[in-house]
């Protein structure tokens, strides 16, 4: 079983990568192309928790799991409106 520790300081983690995540996503929308790194970062940290994710969720109970069902829907909204939905205008 997942120990309260272990799946406060993963609840904790994906919150920061989110954040960072959804900060970048807009920053790139006003600022176009200038931060390119920053932005593939973002997305790197979110399929690394993504990843991360699978062995927390095996080792958790019935109520960390639904908690864990919920931040993987988050990852992979987020992941999908920062690779699909170009917040740039293409010229």
């Amino acid at each position: 079983m997942t120990t309260r520790k272990a799946m406060d300081e993963f609840m904790a983690k994906a919150e920061q990568a989110i954040s960072f995540a959804e900060e970048q996503y807009i920053a790139y929308s006003k600022q176009e192309h200038l931060n390119d790194d920053e932005y593939t970062m973002a997305l790197q940290q979110l399929e690394l928790l993504h990843k991360e994710l699978t062995p927390v969720h095996n080792s958790a109970n019935d109520q960390q799991r639904e908690d864990l069902r919920r931040m993987r829907m988050r990852f992979e909204e987020l992941q999908h409106k920062m690779i699909t939905h170009k917040p740039w205008k293409e010229a």
